[in-house]
């Protein structure tokens, strides 16, 4: 096998480590479909929602619980992700000064 294959299966494998493993700290991004909003996912599984993107099916969400990645998927969360994967949200920002 050449050496550009087996760059691109170590990038591919690396990438694919990313995409499952979970943020050290409890963070996640949600992906939902059809009328279930991310926020909503995130919320009822009891996390807190951290960034939006402007679709609503895509979100980052935070919780210390260890389960909580098979609650969001209870919740109706299509995919759990690592949040670094998830470019395309805006953090939350509170309206008190």
């Amino acid at each position: 096998m050449s050496a550009f294959a087996l760059n691109g299966l170590a990038a591919l494998a690396a990438l694919a480590l990313l995409a499952v493993s979970p943020a050290g700290d409890g963070r996640v991004a949600v992906l939902t479909f059809g009328d279930t909003s991310a926020f909503d996912v995130v919320v009822g599984a009891g996390g807190a929602v951290l960034a939006l993107a402007p679709s609503a099916h895509l979100a980052v969400g935070q919780s210390a619980a260890p389960d909580f990645r098979a609650r969001l998927r209870a919740a109706g969360a299509a995919l759990v992700f690592n949040p670094l994967l998830a470019g395309g949200c805006e953090p939350l920002r509170s309206s008190e000064p």
